[in-house]
């Protein structure tokens, strides 16, 4: 007798662990599902909404910090020329490089140009890497590619205080005036690391080529 109401005291108490123990785990698993419909919803709406808006707001501020705008500090009074007319500043610059009023080069200043022209180029428009070639010839016939060099020999024979970065400086601001919608989207790219998004309204060149 008492054998047996041992026994059945015993299986009692494992029947009350099992139930304890399956009670358990469907309460941690019903716990876990509720974690999980929570969550994602929160993921959903962060995915939809942050990404969209970002992308214009890269672009945007993007657009700010590379497209110059105004007359240029130095000489943009004497050239009659301005950010906010690319269009019409193209032949004025263009004039200094094959023009009637071109602008021929000689000794260290030509050295100093070469050397300018070389690190940049109106690849936008035509694919060219430099604006040179290692002679000094043009590497592009493009309208753009011409106002770019026009600028930086103007600039060595008026300004020839002016360091080289400071010249490469101005002739890649004005490439920006004449490219602004790929230069924005590059902009974006370089900032993102990503695929450039579309830069809005703006053109993807000024003028013709």
């Amino acid at each position: 007798m008492l054998t047996k109401l041992k026994h059945g005291a015993l299986g009692k108490a494992i029947e009350l662990s099992l139930l304890f123990l399956v009670g358990g785990v469907l309460i941690l698993n019903q716990w876990h599902m509720v974690a999980i419909h929570n969550l994602l919803p929160a993921a959903a709406a962060g995915g939809g909404t942050a990404g969209a808006s970002a992308q214009p707001s890269k672009n945007s501020t993007a657009g700010a910090d590379m497209l110059p705008h105004g007359v240029p500090a130095r000489y943009g009074a004497e050239l009659k020329v301005s950010f906010d007319d690319a269009a019409g500043a193209m032949p004025i610059l263009e004039n200094f490089d094959r023009g009637a009023g071109a602008i021929t080069l000689t000794g260290q200043l030509e050295q100093r140009y070469i050397a300018i022209a070389s690190q940049t180029a109106c690849e936008f428009c035509c694919g060219a890497k430099t604006l040179v070639f290692p002679d000094g010839k043009p590497a592009c016939a493009c309208a753009h590619s011409a106002a770019m060099r026009g600028l930086a020999r103007y600039l060595l024979l008026k300004y020839p205080e002016m360091p080289d970065s400071e010249i490469l400086t101005e002739v890649n601001r004005w490439k920006a005036a004449f490219f602004p919608g790929p230069t924005v989207q590059k902009a974006s790219r370089s900032a993102t690391n990503q695929t450039p998004g579309a830069s809005g309204s703006l053109p993807s060149q000024v003028g013709g080529c």
